[in-house]
C-alpha cells in the first residue's frame, strides 16, 4: 500500500508556542473563522504545569484528510517524545476524521539512528548531512514496500544513505506563527521578503503531493521514483544532489506558486473557505509565479 510518513514540527504543526505568544493567534483565527477554529487549531499540552501550545498549519487537518482520500496510508515521524507524539497525533487525527479515524502508527525519538561510529557514517550518512536518520527500511517498511513509502519532512538531513529519493521536502523552520501575525496585526514591515509563506506550506505538500501520485498512476511507477521526478528532474536539478565549489546543494523548490495554488483548490474540497491568511504577499512571488529569492540551481561556472 502507498504510505505517507509525516514529520510533525515544522511539518503539520508549529511547535512549542509559549503562553505569551498565542495571544495573537487567538485573535486573527477568531476573526477569520470563529471561536470553534481554535478548537481545531490550536493544541495545549501540560507539561508538568508548563503549557505548550502547537498550531496546526493552515491546511493541515485537510492535507490529512486528502491523503486518506487518496488511499494512501498515513504514518508520522517525529523526533519528539512517545509522550507528545502520542497525543499530538491523536488529537489532530480526531480533528481530521471524528469518530472514524483510520489506522495510523507513530514513530518517535527511539526510532531514529543516531550516527555514532565511522561505520554509522558509511551506511547512514547519503547526500545530506546529519547525526540522527529516520530510516524507513527495516523501521516503517520492509524492503518490499519501500518504493511507495515517502517521508514528508522539513529537514532533509533526516533521510538516510540511498533513501534521499523518499524525502518530500519544504524546508522552512517552524517560527512563522510567532512573528507574521503579530507583525500585521501592528502593521510592521517584514522581516524578510518570504515572511507569512511558510505558514502556507501545507497547500505545497498537497500540491506536489498530488503530482507525485498523478505521474506514478500515469507512468506506472513507484512513488520515489515520481518524487524525483517532480522534485528533482522536472526543475532540472540533477538528483542526487551535489554540491558544488561553491558550496551550494541544490533542493527541490519549495517556494515557487505553482504547487501552493493547486494544493490549495484541492483541500479547499474539505474547506471551502480555506485561503491565505492576508492573501498572497507581493514579496513572495514574481509575475511568473516564481520564487523572488531564489538561488540559481544552476552549476556555478
Amino acid at each position: 500500500m502507498r504510505r505517507f510518513v509525516f514529520d510533525l514540527d515544522a511539518t503539520l504543526e508549529t511547535p512549542f508556542v509559549m503562553h505569551w505568544q498565542i495571544a495573537p493567534i487567538y485573535k486573527v483565527i477568531r476573526e477569520r473563522y470563529g471561536e470553534d477554529e481554535i478548537d481545531r487549531l490550536v493544541y495545549l499540552w501540560d507539561r508538568g504545569g508548563v503549557p505548550y501550545y502547537f498550531v496546526a498549519y493552515p491546511g493541515a487537518i485537510e492535507l490529512l484528510q486528502w491523503v486518506h482520500s487518496q488511499n494512501v496510508a498515513i504514518d508520522f515521524f517525529s523526533s519528539a517524545t512517545v509522550e507528545r507524539n502520542e497525543w499530538f497525533c491523536r488529537e489532530m487525527m480526531r480533528t481530521a476524521f471524528g469518530e472514524t479515524v483510520p489506522s495510523y502508527r507513530i514513530f518517535s525519538a527511539g526510532h531514529l539512528k543516531k550516527l555514532e561510529t565511522p561505520e554509522d557514517e558509511a551506511f547512514y550518512l547519503g547526500c545530506y548531512a546529519g547525526k540522527y536518520k529516520k530510516r524507513l527500511q527495516g523501521v516503517v517498511v520492509e524492503e518490499a514496500d519501500l518504493p511507495d513509502c515517502l517521508l514528508i519532512d522539513n529537514e532533509n538531513n533526516y533521510a538516510a544513505k540511498g533513501e534521499e529519493g523518499h524525502l518530500v521536502h519544504a524546508g522552512f523552520h517552524g517560527t512563522e506563527f510567532k512573528t507574521y501575525f503579530a507583525r500585521k496585526e501592528e502593521n510592521e514591515p517584514y522581516g524578510a521578503m518570504l515572511e507569512g509563506l511558510e505558514l502556507h506550506h501545507c497547500f505545497y505538500l498537497a500540491g506536489v503531493l498530488d503530482q507525485i501520485l498523478k505521474r506514478a498512476d500515469e507512468k506506472q511507477i513507484s512513488l520515489r521514483d515520481a518524487a524525483v521526478e517532480v522534485q528533482y528532474l522536472d526543475e532540472d536539478i540533477a538528483f542526487p544532489p551535489v554540491m558544488d565549489a561553491s558550496g551550494h546543494q541544490p533542493t527541490a523548490h519549495y517556494k515557487d506558486a505553482k504547487y501552493y495554488l493547486s494544493g490549495l483548490k484541492l483541500l479547499q474540497r474539505f474547506k471551502p473557505e480555506l485561503g491565505f491568511w492576508y492573501g498572497i504577499e507581493p514579496t513572495w512571488w514574481d509575475e511568473q509565479g516564481i520564487c523572488v529569492d531564489r538561488v540559481s540551481n544552476k552549476p556555478a561556472t
